[in-house]
């Protein structure tokens, strides 16, 4: 994990009309905002379109640019495969908990990133359903705490994987916290 912290709230249109840096990065920065916020290129180029009335034709080639699957969208995936393996962490070590506002902002923040890519609800909703997914993540997650040493019915290593991940900082260590 690189030394920036990651913005965990919800985008709002504002804050997708920033750019991936924010204000002063010099990434994606064309101008300012009403409010001082810098709009980003996206957001230049959108008012552009707006100005334009080429609104309609941009969404319409937004909704029918191909997309990959929910699963292959790194930011979410990496984030779900941190939520299951803090999970299975928390249900076997009886000291470590989740950090149950991060996590339910972090899920907002899946949602809305998935929005912003054009994803529909029920797209959202399918992909959360789908048991091949599922499974997916649970053989990933099985496999990832096996080679940190966790062992099924040892409470112990669970918790000893925990506090490595809270230390670390890491996805996982970022949703759960010791008591």
């Amino acid at each position: 994990m690189s030394g920036r912290t990651q913005n965990l709230e919800p985008r709002t249109l504002r804050g997708t009309l920033r750019g991936p840096g924010g204000p002063g990065c010099g990434r994606g920065e064309a101008g300012r905002g009403s409010d001082g916020r810098s709009t980003g290129v996206r957001g230049v180029v959108l008012a552009a379109a707006l100005a334009a009335g080429l609104a309609p034709a941009a969404l319409a080639a937004a909704q029918t640019a191909p997309r990959p699957p929910l699963g292959e969208v790194a930011f979410i995936w990496d984030w779900l495969f941190a939520a299951a393996v803090g999970d299975r962490i928390r249900n076997n070590c009886p000291t470590i908990s989740p950090r149950l506002l991060r996590v339910l902002r972090q899920r907002d923040a899946l949602v809305e990133h998935a929005r912003g890519l054009g994803y529909s609800d029920d797209e959202i909703r399918a992909f959360i359903a789908d048991p091949g997914e599922k499974a997916r993540m649970r053989d990933l997650a099985r496999a990832y705490l096996a080679a940190h040493g966790v062992t099924r019915g040892d409470a112990e290593s669970y918790c000893r994987l925990g506090r490595a991940e809270i230390a670390a900082g890491s996805k996982i260590g970022q949703l759960i916290y010791e008591h």
